[in-house]
């Protein structure tokens, strides 16, 4: 936090003195925006609440969200280099993990736009609040598209962990299963900027999902051993 030159920690406020300099910013902030400290008080508190489901960057306890955001970019990449073990024959695996490894990409890249958008917010609170209603509108949406967007990735990383030094085979089988579970983000809901890349990825997975094994135009396949696999990733830690 900063105003007027002056910072403050999120460490130092383990201190009375830390404690005393943070009422002393919030009292400047509050008599620039011409403010009583009990508003200024409720208000932060407010935007604390709308943005405490993903947190800040600067946080000493990772938020889950934010955790899983850092776990996309070196996922993607760990798809990519698997992918090139591949041999000739096993071109649908290699398909797999470089659509995988876009997906990741593609996601990690959004996801991390809107959590700066909040840590920004954050880090410059005078010029956050001047504009109250309009932040807090802001602020909402953004925490619930973030929310919208890593949502389902986090069993998608447990599959891929789980797989972790298995033999190739198995490997294989469990991108098989992540590419079935990609996450989409619907395009209307994405920034103009994003549209087309994510109707590339959406046109892409629809060709390369295959139906599972078993199932047919007359029968309704259920893999049970792929929903018992799903059901013990919701107990491992991320």
């Amino acid at each position: 936090m900063a105003v007027g030159g002056a910072t403050l920690t999120l460490a130092e406020l383990s201190s009375a003195a830390g404690q005393q300099k943070a009422r002393k910013i919030l009292s400047d902030i509050a008599s620039s925006l011409g403010w009583n400290f009990d508003t200024l008080h409720e208000r932060i508190d407010t935007w604390s609440k709308s943005v405490s489901p993903v947190g800040l960057a600067e946080m000493p306890a990772e938020a889950p969200p934010r955790r899983l955001i850092n776990r996309l970019k070196p996922l993607g990449e760990q798809f990519v280099e698997w992918g090139k073990g591949e041999t000739e024959d096993q071109i649908d695996g290699a398909a797999d993990a470089q659509l995988a490894a876009d997906f990741c990409r593609e996601t990690w890249r959004l996801a991390t736009e809107f959590a700066t958008d909040i840590d920004v917010a954050g880090k410059q609170p005078s010029e956050s609040l001047r504009n109250w209603d309009g932040t807090i509108r802001t602020t909402d949406s953004i925490v619930y598209k973030l929310l919208w967007i890593l949502d389902g990735w986090e069993q998608v990383v447990k599959l891929w962990d789980q797989a972790a030094g298995r033999p190739r085979e198995e490997q294989r089988a469990a991108l098989r299963d992540v590419v079935r579970h990609l996450p989409i983000v619907p395009r209307d809901e994405l920034p103009t900027t994003s549209q087309d890349t994510w109707s590339s990825l959406v046109n892409a997975l629809r060709k390369q999902i295959k139906p599972v094994a078993g199932e047919g135009a007359a029968t309704i396949g259920i893999d049970f051993d792929h929903m018992l696999r799903l059901e013990r990733l919701k107990g491992a830690p991320l």
